[in-house]
């Protein structure tokens, strides 16, 4: 009789730690999914974190086994309690830095148009830029053109309006500084960070000649240029020049010198010498000749 008692007692135990640990089984599958989820999330923002702020240093989390059976299964809710602790943690933690990311990227811009268009912003405005980051030139705005591919980044000026020139007749008695929305340490930066960059320039003239004598532009550190906007530095002082469309065989279209209206345009775009820091006229000062021009400066363009 004491031995059948024992028995039914070794039963009864066992019947009851079977229950208990399917009980404990499936609290650990509760625990385990809430750990793949909390583990999901943190991979997905540090992902986030590493494109929108890549100076960020993350101790980068990656996916890790949990003990499922054996020797290690009383181990495993404990495991799993401590795991799931250190993810909330670590999840606060990103969601912190993630929200100081999106709060000073607006204030310290991102390295291009480009970058920004990745990130969704793909309306064409004034977007914040730092193309060559900490420690280089200071952040600063340019209009970003969205519609292109790769987007454009302008930056303005104050010399963008067509402009009447006459009364002037020594050359380059009539100069024009140019003023733009950045500094030139922050141009160069963007200049650097860009594929290519080009500005445009038009000398609209009536009896107003000397391209690159009397009428020249100025490079932004201070050169006189020896050709005109469409031409090619040693090689074609204007663009008329290159497809043989000059006048009286000329180099450009306004050194004709006569009673017409021309014009001589195109787009500047060596980076070494743009933007575009000085414009200097002359040769519209003789009343009886009717001598006069328009000028035309556009804003820099960077495919950024």
């Amino acid at each position: 009789m004491a031995r059948l008692v024992r028995v039914l007692s070794v039963l009864i135990t066992l019947v009851c730690l079977g229950s208990y640990a399917d009980a404990n089984i499936s609290i650990d599958a509760a625990k385990r999914l809430k750990a793949d989820e909390l583990l999901s999330d943190i991979v997905a923002l540090q992902e986030v974190l590493a494109q929108i702020c890549p100076d960020v240093v993350l101790d980068m989390v990656s996916p890790a086994g949990y003990p499922r059976s054996g020797k290690w299964r009383s181990l495993l809710s404990i495991y799993l309690d401590f795991k799931i602790k250190r993810m909330e943690q670590r999840l606060k933690k990103l969601w912190k830095l993630f929200t100081q990311c999106e709060n000073s990227r607006a204030s310290a811009g991102l390295q291009s148009c480009s970058k920004w268009k990745q990130l969704g912003h793909t309306k064409s405005g004034n977007y914040r830029v730092d193309p060559d980051g900490p420690g280089g030139a200071s952040s600063f705005k340019v209009w970003c053109n969205m519609t292109t591919s790769p987007p454009t980044a302008v930056v303005h000026h104050d010399k963008e309006t067509r402009t009447f020139v006459q009364g002037y007749e020594a050359p380059g008695s009539y100069k024009a500084l140019v003023v733009y929305t950045a500094t030139t340490s922050q141009i160069v930066a963007l200049m650097n960070a860009s594929k290519s960059c080009q500005q445009f320039l038009s000398w609209e003239c009536y009896h107003a000649y000397g391209i690159t004598t009397i009428q020249w532009w100025v490079s932004r550190g201070g050169v006189k240029m020896p050709y005109w906007a469409g031409g090619e530095p040693g090689k074609y002082k204007c663009a008329c020049q290159k497809d043989g469309s000059c006048p009286k065989g000329r180099k450009c279209n306004c050194d004709a010198n006569d009673e017409k209206w021309r014009a001589d345009s195109g787009y500047l775009t060596d980076k070494s010498t743009l933007p575009v820091s000085e414009l200097r006229f002359g040769d519209t000062g003789t009343p009886r000749l009717r001598e006069k021009g328009y000028y035309t400066l556009g804003p820099l363009e960077c495919t950024n």
